[in-house]
């Protein structure tokens, strides 16, 4: 299993993300003014699963001070993230409006070597979206929301029992995001969504004196669902 004691070791970069969606949410909720005759807000906050590209690229490979040319391509067979979303959006007496979000989250990548070997990469990261909403029906609207994000993340490498975990490091992403989000009587929410998505990390194994440091790239397209309350 993952030593998460790693992870939670930097206390003040998990406090970064957790203010960022606390901020982010404080901003979203409040940044509005008072609404005019036939203007509409919608306020949805909940939690979300997304399954992720499983494409990777391995490049930048470093072995101690020497450095290999060249890259791999690779396939995940896990490629998840799970969290928690907050978003606005707003619209002004027309069909066209704004929308902005901020969510934490989650994500674990995964690929076997073998039957008894895995590596495992686990994160925790926060994104901020900001783009247009389409006003479907009275019930129904769309954004398209333009992100970046950025967290911490920890790899393991595991092989007959025995584990080996990175030292911990950092990633950062951006892509877009088209959601479609409809509201039930009573306020509960469902919604749909998928995307296109680019996420870098950069991750280092020191076992005394030697080092072995490498980025991971991996792009693609992502779907997902979301189920919260708006307000």
């Amino acid at each position: 299993m993952i030593q998460f004691k790693n992870l939670f070791k930097l206390k003040n970069v998990v406090k970064t993300i957790v203010m960022s969606l606390t901020i982010g949410s404080a901003l979203i909720t409040f940044s509005s003014s008072a609404l005019a005759e036939g203007e509409k807000e919608v306020n949805i906050s909940g939690f979300f699963f997304s399954q992720l590209p499983k494409d990777t690229e391995l490049k930048n490979v470093k072995i101690g001070s020497s450095s290999l040319t060249g890259s791999a391509e690779l396939e995940f067979d896990t490629a998840f993230r799970v969290g928690y979303a907050t978003s606005k959006a707003t619209f002004k007496g027309g069909p066209i409006g704004i929308a902005h979000s901020a969510e934490v989250f989650y994500t674990k990548f995964a690929f076997d070597t073998t039957p008894d070997e895995e590596f495992s990469f686990q994160s925790l990261g926060f994104d901020f979206g900001y783009g247009p909403a389409v006003n479907i029906s009275e019930n129904a609207y769309l954004q398209i929301l333009p992100f970046i994000g950025a967290g911490v993340v920890v790899a393991e490498f595991e092989a007959g029992g025995a584990s080996t975990t990175s030292e911990t490091a950092y990633f950062w992403e951006y892509g877009v995001k088209a959601a479609l989000n409809m509201v039930m009587p009573g306020g509960f929410q469902l919604g749909v969504f998928g995307g296109y998505l680019v996420n870098t990390q950069t991750v280092e194994f020191v076992e005394g004196a030697s080092s072995v440091e490498f980025d991971l790239e991996t792009s693609g397209s992502f779907v997902g669902a979301s189920i919260g309350k708006a307000f």
